[in-house]
């Protein structure tokens, strides 16, 4: 018994005997696809629709995962994000290292200043 994919993306669980994994359409895989991004198991798709899973798993990798379109973007967005973290994270290392540097130099003696001139008692001869 398998399950057929009716045009509105509703299975319904019809009688075909005549229908193997070889015989479905690009239409059809596409629309088996999306049931796996809906949450089910590939294995329960796979059963349900009479499907070995590694048909399946090169259908995902020939068709693609549906709503990856979505998932590009997303990434993309996440991608420029961590790039900006890791900017201002880099911009804050040297700030820190910078405020250590210059904790850790020493420090310039200061000039001793004497109140009122030196004078150095000089033997005349």
């Amino acid at each position: 018994m398998h399950a057929w994919l009716l045009a509105d993306n509703k299975v319904t669980n019809r009688v075909s005997q005549e229908m193997t994994w070889t015989s479905y359409t690009e239409q059809q895989v596409r629309q088996i696809l999306k049931l796996a991004a809906t949450g089910l198991k590939p294995v329960d798709i796979c059963s349900r629709f009479g499907v070995p899973l590694i048909i399946f798993r090169s259908w995902q990798a020939k068709y693609g995962t549906p709503g990856a379109e979505l998932g590009d973007e997303k990434v993309k967005q996440l991608e420029e994000e961590n790039a900006r973290l890791k900017r201002l994270v880099a911009d804050l290392t040297l700030e820190i290292r910078a405020m250590q540097v210059s904790q850790e130099e020493p420090q310039q003696p200061k000039l001793r200043t004497r109140p009122g001139p030196l004078t150095h008692p000089r033997k005349i001869a």
